[in-house]
């Protein structure tokens, strides 16, 4: 779960994985346990989304407990976005231009 390992690390909320399972009142090694087995139990998933103040039927959706709508955004658009909206209005000026510049080139 791509999702799991955006939430900790430089520039997160979170310092480690350790710290976010302890924050989610879950063992200290849950969050790398999920990681390396790709997969959490819906009890683990209600935790983190609390903790994380995500969405539990994206996170349900992620772990693959619930199927995956055709339009839903994936983590790292997800990030994106949330970082987006925390920039100052100017600094958002100026992304918005970038990717229009870059949406033309594309096009």
């Amino acid at each position: 779960m791509e999702w799991i390992s955006l939430q900790y690390g430089t520039g997160n909320k979170y310092r480690s994985a350790r710290e976010l399972s302890l924050v989610a009142g879950l063992n200290p090694n849950s969050v790398n346990s999920i990681i390396s087995r790709g997969r959490a139990e819906p009890e683990t998933l209600m935790r983190l989304a609390d903790a994380t103040n995500t969405s539990i039927i994206y996170l349900f959706t992620l772990a693959g407990w619930l199927p995956r709508e055709e339009n839903m955004l994936t983590p790292l658009e997800e990030k994106v976005i949330s970082l987006y909206w925390k920039l100052p209005e100017y600094k958002r000026e100026q992304f918005n231009k970038l990717m229009r510049a870059l949406s033309d080139f594309l096009e």
